[in-house]
């Protein structure tokens, strides 16, 4: 079923939900960016090998990201449950699918926050960006939780950078599938009514 196959306030309802889903979209991937780039660590006077600082909540751009990730989360769970309800009359499994790489790239974003990056066993405190991450030429960075080896660094960062690009593939997929079912449909045969007609 296309958007344009909709009427009333289907159809009102799918072009607000897609809307509000491209705008978010586009608001990740920019405070992402701005993330990759110009991120900057907040224990920049932790001792290496002293007790973890008591953890802070992100602040500034790390703490939009993270709100739009969830406001997107919250979204997602909508749409798919308005269109499996509504529209579809049975689960959409590419919506449920679409959440669970949604909620990945939560659940990786928080687990890769770096809070610091260690170079020759002091705090690098000019340190910026996650982009940083595959440069190398660091000992360990220190995230929230965990301390992570260049390869595990790169490993959960490159994990989460692939989130949007997923779900960008994603949504082209349930839409270019929706299309080629919509140009395979047989054509609808006359009613038993329209026969009557000479």
């Amino acid at each position: 079923m296309m958007m344009r196959d909709l009427e009333g306030t289907d159809r009102t309802i799918a072009v607000v939900n897609a809307m509000l889903a491209a705008l978010l979209l586009a608001a990740l991937a920019m405070t992402g960016v701005w993330q990759f780039l110009f991120h900057d660590p907040d224990w920049d006077g932790y001792v290496v090998g002293t007790g973890r600082p008591v953890l802070d909540a992100p602040v500034g751009m790390a703490d939009v990201h993270r709100t739009l990730a969830d406001m997107a989360a919250v979204v997602a769970l909508w749409i798919t449950g308005w269109m499996s309800y509504r529209i579809l009359a049975r689960v959409s499994w590419t919506g449920l699918a679409f959440i669970a790489v949604l909620v990945g790239g939560i659940l990786t974003g928080s687990r890769i926050r770096i809070n610091a990056v260690v170079r020759d066993g002091v705090v690098d405190g000019d340190t910026t960006g996650y982009g940083q991450i595959f440069t190398g030429g660091y000992d360990f960075v220190i995230a929230d939780r965990n301390d992570f080896e260049p390869f595990a660094a790169m490993f959960w960062t490159a994990l989460h950078l692939a989130t949007l690009p997923v779900m960008v593939a994603m949504v082209w997929y349930a839409v270019h599938r929706s299309r080629g079912r919509r140009l395979n449909a047989p054509a609808e045969a006359p009613s038993w009514i329209d026969r009557l007609n000479p």
